[in-house]
């Protein structure tokens, strides 16, 4: 059962984005847009797949923090670049590099 059955979601206000290379076979990309949801307090982060983009939210405040634009070319799936947040209101972290780390890190997890 979810912890908060409203689920909020707000967009990303300040758009920075990022250039990365990352690539799916069919069976990696019907992993990743199943997403994770969060179930319980202790998960920090929501991420579902919708019109072509993979969002990741933080799961306590629906604040979106990335968005990442998923394209296919022949048998391969793509994301050459993402959206990091930069309100500091809502994200402090500026760094691409640790943008780049997490955002690797929480999609290798749901494949």
């Amino acid at each position: 059962m979810y912890y908060n059955k409203k689920r909020r979601n707000f967009p990303i206000d300040v758009p920075h984005k990022i250039t990365i290379d990352l690539s799916f076979s069919e069976e990696q990309f019907q992993k990743i847009i199943l997403g994770l949801s969060a179930k319980e307090m202790e998960n920090r982060w929501r991420i579902y797949y919708e019109n072509d983009t993979l969002f990741f939210q933080r799961s306590w405040t629906g604040y979106t923090i990335f968005e990442a634009k998923i394209h296919k070319e022949k048998n391969r799936y793509f994301i050459n670049e993402f959206l990091a947040e930069r309100n500091p209101e809502k994200y402090r972290i500026t760094d691409d590099a640790y943008d780049i780390e997490v955002i690797t890190n929480k999609i290798n997890k749901l494949l």
